[in-house]
């Protein structure tokens, strides 16, 4: 299942499906400074030489560092998410694009959970799963074509970045 999912993230990508089809909005994450966040001194990303993975035992390799999976996959699929809240899908089309960004939200979680990219067992796992479970409250707000309860859940996911990169981000920028 695990696999799946991350073919179907990585099709996505290479599809262009990233924001496919939504408007533009108002409440975007800036990607500058996403290479910022910090991971018990060291940044994300350069624990590792360049196309090295370390795997987690399980037969699961990381590969790209936390910042990336922010680059490509978090920030795009958030913004996406936050664009809709801003102003809700009209179409059946629509509706679909933002369920697919908040399915690539919800899997970003999952692989931040996951190997070499775990700084910690404790507030990076805990903001991770409330990553998850934000980006789950979109895909139920989507599947109810609720538009109130889309803006309250996009919400939600801005809390979780938030939170996550008070902790996690360098501050001397």
């Amino acid at each position: 299942m695990r696999g799946r999912a991350i073919v179907a993230v990585v099709a996505m990508l290479a599809s262009g499906g990233l924001g496919a089809g939504l408007p533009p909005g108002q409440a975007r994450v800036q990607a500058q400074g996403a290479g910022q966040a910090q991971a018990q001194g060291q940044p994300q990303g350069q624990g590792q030489p360049q196309g090295q993975t370390q795997g987690s035992g399980d037969g699961v390799q990381s590969v790209a560092s936390a910042k990336e999976l922010m680059e490509l996959l978090v920030i795009p699929a958030s913004n996406a998410v936050f664009d809709a809240g801003a102003e809700p899908p009209m179409s059946d089309e629509a509706w679909a694009a933002v369920r697919r960004q908040a399915v690539i939200l919800a899997e970003s979680a999952n692989l931040l959970m996951v190997g070499s990219r775990v700084p910690d067992q404790g507030d990076w796992m805990r903001m991770s799963r409330a990553q998850l479970d934000a980006a789950l409250e979109v895909i139920r707000a989507v599947d109810a074509r609720n538009g109130d309860a889309l803006s309250a859940a996009g919400d939600a996911v801005y809390a979780t970045c938030d939170s996550c990169h008070t902790k996690y981000m360098d501050k001397t920028r």
